[in-house]
């Protein structure tokens, strides 16, 4: 905020300025106590986005607080800390002021009414002084690294042990970027209650939510390289004010600020750095050539005529100043969109501050320096755009060379957008090149060319409000009931965890206008221009496989619809965003996880090294296994805690699944809680069973198709049956639903099987009905799909057998056989049951005729390689070979010797090993 500002027009102000009116009524609404509260609320956050007047506002509060009291205001750096000085003797604060910071080299030294000290004992003695005499307001401005020994040793002083009173409580305490605070635990002290008391606190940021920047490791994946930093309610208080960075924009407040990438996809530069590698000199002057030709062709189609070039060092800056008129009239002569004229020149902290006065009044007016109009007038730094210099009249910046540093992006954001009074409509462009030197430019927008464009997008998008988790906009009882009765849905088909409706309207939106703001030079797909701004910008990558595990579930969902994904799916990618050296690793862990689950990988994909492949069902099991650790960990401190401090600790903690990417999944569909999804599934599956043939009695392979989905009814319904089932709250309510849909077990004491009631049940309704036995014996057979008259022609037959509760069931229906019935009383009429001997001479004769027409038994890892579809018929009798192979192992130990003969000569591990070791063992007891 420019001291100059304070010279215009009342109405002007007024009317730039009316924001603040709300902010200042919102952060005094926090501070005036609730008539049921139980202490006063003093702690407030104020959000708004760089050049909208947070120092105007805290001056405003303070005059409300602390009028005729004191005012501490804790800022980062010496520079911003001056600038505030101005800004606040601009808004109208006066009395003494005490500068707490290193004098040498101080500007506020020797102003007026300005004393420069670090000495705790100074600055305790004079505010006592001040707050004593009641000459009215004063002011203490600090910087966070002079906090600890000068504020916070001050306020530890004792008139008996040090001979000086301590400092007072503060009337008001402003910490401005408090973001700051959140990230270090020295500067983060000043938070604290107990070391720094004041009545009343406001903590200011333009950046609620700060994004980590990104990279890529060394195995080509992208991951952050810091986490989110979220303002802890518990330790600023709640938000009182949001004016994010596109909302002050579309007032009219901030200058739109397009981001341009200028992509330059040349094979001479591939091959250039693969030969020689990006740490020759020669190579990087060739790549800082790309960059700034790509710089000014964009610069030209934009009409830009103020351009900021950013560099990573002081040499690069001066290389491009050196070399970019001499470019530009290479350019312009190939019939390019690059300006004809440019003038350039590099600043640096050498730079005296009488030239570089003279350099950024020649970049306002368009000029050189010698007062020659120019097409294009840049100015080339390093580390000027987070000096706190503030040029409004720029049209442009471009990051030719950036820093990774998520911090000079922010500086570099901030000064573009500022308001300029002379060009209300100013649009300052943000330009970064993207040289294409992994792979050529194709439709995708993946890999580490595209690192400074993120890095970039994940700036300015921490100048907007924080909506990312819903649970901090809920009340705490609210947000528990959410997440405790998370995966648990009264609605059919699976649940979704997602965040509220207005933050997932948010976050399409904020999709939506980065779109808007991104200029490509290659156009690419609207979907996959939009997935890769959900994955890269707007969420959190706080491992490095979270983008390629997104890029994974987007194809999964893409080709089936669902995200109901099997533990052992695999899911190829192509490696367009790993780097080129790694194909030979990838295609090696391809083989290995072929290897382990015993199959090869489709012909197409091993004949092809540019894919790699993703354990997808294992990455998302992972991530469900860790969001439940998070929701025990609530559940715990609710315990302890009670409700609202519960939540408000657990909130502060890090949490192993990000909000961002808890989003990103619950708008792909992902199942959090698949077993409270497979019994809500089971229940809609039993609904329509049971409307379909009246009873829950499926058999054991029976399926049904519910919403497109196949549902293994029978299978489902055969474990409820299980004696251990229904131990569970969830279970049980199932249960209930289960016996108001109809019958599906077997009832209480009964001596048969669930085969035999669900027969009975039929039979029960069939007589109901007006169904006879002679219908079933000699006319009509089949009832509602099932063979009744057959199976009651059976149970005449088995009549002997039966128990008397089955007999006595048939006939109270009058389904028993009649009197003198031949089926009941002829000699052998009885089906006799196989013994032992008989049922495993079907499974060696079966083996024997594998053996023959096929081959072995068993693989060379001891595996039986028996296929599920091969069932001989031996005495008329279909033998399930694989199956009763299976059986037969698991039983084998507890066979007689004669049994165990049998298996003798198919080749049958198991059972040479368990007779070799008999043998072994009564040959040594003979012994």
């Amino acid at each position: 905020m420019k001291v100059d500002e304070a010279v215009r027009s009342e109405a002007e102000l007024a009317a730039f300025y009316d924001h603040q009116d709300d902010a200042v009524a919102a952060i005094m609404r926090v501070y005036t106590p609730s008539p049921r509260a139980r202490r006063p609320r003093f702690r407030a956050q104020l959000h708004m986005a760089p050049g909208l007047g947070k120092t105007r506002v805290a001056a405003r509060v303070a005059d409300l607080v602390a009028g005729r009291g004191s005012l501490l205001m804790v800022v980062p750096t010496r520079t911003l800390l001056e600038q505030t000085y101005h800004v606040l003797r601009a808004a109208g604060r006066g009395g003494p002021v005490i500068a707490v910071y290193a004098p040498r080299d101080a500007a506020l030294a020797g102003e007026p009414g300005v004393m420069v000290t670090t000495d705790p004992r100074v600055v305790a003695w004079h505010a006592n002084a001040f707050a004593a005499q009641g000459e009215g307001q004063f002011t203490v401005l600090a910087t966070y690294a002079s906090v600890e020994n000068s504020l916070i040793a001050g306020h530890r002083l004792s008139a008996e042990r040090d001979g000086a009173r301590p400092l007072p409580e503060w009337d008001l305490l402003v910490c401005d970027e408090s973001h700051h605070t959140e990230t270090s635990q020295v500067w983060g002290r000043v938070n604290e209650q107990h070391l720094v008391p004041a009545r009343h606190r406001l903590s200011m940021t333009a950046t609620p939510r700060l994004l980590g920047a990104v990279r890529w490791d060394e195995q080509g994946r992208l991951q952050a390289s810091d986490p989110v930093v979220r303002l802890s309610e518990r330790r600023h208080g709640p938000v009182a004010y949001r004016l994010g960075l596109r909302e002050a924009q579309r007032r009219g407040k901030l200058a739109h600020s397009p981001v341009i990438a200028a992509e330059v996809d040349e094979a001479r530069l591939r091959d250039l750095v693969a030969a020689r590698g990006r740490a020759d000199a020669g190579v990087r002057a060739e790549l800082l050539t790309a960059s700034l030709g790509a710089v000014l062709r964009a610069a030209g189609r934009i009409g830009c005529r103020r351009l900021l070039t950013y560099h990573s060092t002081v040499t690069g800056a001066r290389a491009a100043a050196a070399s970019l008129a001499q470019l530009t009239r290479v350019l312009h002569g190939q019939g390019t969109s690059a300006p004809r004229r440019v003038w350039a020149v590099a600043l640096h902290e050498g730079t005296p501050a009488r030239e570089r006065q003279r350099v950024l009044k020649a970049l306002a007016a368009g000029t050189d320096l010698r007062g020659r109009p120019v097409d294009l007038a840049v100015v080339c730094s390093v580390r000027l755009l987070s000096e706190g210099v503030d040029v409004p009249a720029v049209d442009a910046v471009a990051l030719v060379d950036p820093r990774a540093a998520q911090g000079d992006l922010l500086q570099i954001a901030g000064r573009a957008v500022r308001y300029d009074w002379e060009n209300p409509d100013k649009i300052a462009s943000i330009i970064v090149p993207v040289l294409h030197l992994a792979r050529p430019a194709d439709g995708t927008l993946v890999g580490p060319d595209w690192g400074p464009v993120i890095n970039m997008l994940r700036a300015l998008e921490s100048y907007e409000p924080d909506h990312a988790t819903g649970e901090g906009e809920d009340e705490p009882e609210e947000a528990v009931r959410r997440l405790e009765h998370a995966g648990r849905s009264s609605s059919r088909g699976p649940h979704r965890v997602q965040p509220p409706k207005e933050a997932r309207q948010r976050a399409e939106e904020r999709a939506r206008e980065l779109q808007q703001m991104l200029t490509l030079t290659r156009q690419r797909s609207a979907a996959v221009f939009a997935d890769w701004l959900k994955i890269t910008v707007l969420s959190d990558p706080v491992t490095a496989d979270t983008e390629r595990v997104m890029r994974a579930v987007a194809a999964y969902r893409q080709r089936t619809g669902h995200l109901r994904v099997p533990v052992d799916w695999h899911e190829t990618l192509p490696v367009d965003y790993a780097r080129v050296p790694l194909l030979r690793k990838k295609s090696e862990e391809q083989q290995e996880l072929a290897e382990e689950h015993e199959r090869d990988l489709p012909p197409e994909l091993a004949q092809e090294p540019g894919v790699v492949v993703v354990r997808l069902g294992w990455e998302l099991e992972r991530v469900r296994r860790q969001w439940r650790r998070d929701r025990d960990d609530l559940r715990t401190l609710i315990a302890e805690h009670g409700p609202e401090e519960g939540l408000s600790v657990w909130q502060g903690r890090p949490r192993r699944v990000s909000a961002d990417l808890a989003a990103l999944l619950g708008e792909y569909g992902f199942v959090w809680e698949p077993r409270a999804s497979a019994r809500q599934l089971l229940v809609e599956a039993a609904r329509v069973y049971a409307d379909q043939h009246g009873h829950l009695l499926p058999g054991v392979e029976e399926t049904l198709s519910v919403d497109g989905q196949e549902v293994k009814i029978g299978r489902l319904l055969s474990e409820c049956r299980r004696p251990s089932w229904g131990a569970q709250e969830e279970e049980r309510e199932v249960a209930q639903v289960l016996d108001e849909l109809g019958v599906w077990r077997v009832r209480a004491g009964a001596p048969w099987n669930a085969a035999f009631e669900r027969k009975f049940v039929l039979l029960t309704a069939f007589y109901k009905e007006g169904g006879r036995c002679g219908e079933l014996l000699t006319g009509q057979r089949i009832f509602r799909g099932d063979d009744l008259g057959k199976w009651l022609c059976d149970q005449h037959r088995r009549w002997p057998r039966l128990g008397q509760e089955q007999r006595a069931v048939l006939l109270e229906l009058r389904m028993g056989p009649a009197t003198g019935d031949r089926r009941v009383t002829a000699a052998g009429s009885v089906r006799v049951p196989r013994s032992r001997t008989e049922r495993l001479m079907e499974i060696v004769t079966a083996a024997r005729q594998h053996l023959e027409e096929i081959g072995p038994l068993v693989s060379e890892d001891g595996r039986h390689c028996v296929h599920d579809t091969y069932r001989p018929r031996v005495g008329g009798i279909e033998v399930q070979l694989r199956r009763r192979l299976n059986a037969a192992r698991t039983r084998y130990p507890t066979y007689p010797p004669e049994h165990q003969a049998l298996f003798t000569g198919l080749g049958l591990p198991w059972a040479t090993a368990a007779r070799n070791g008999k043998v072994q063992q009564q040959t040594g007891d003979g012994q």
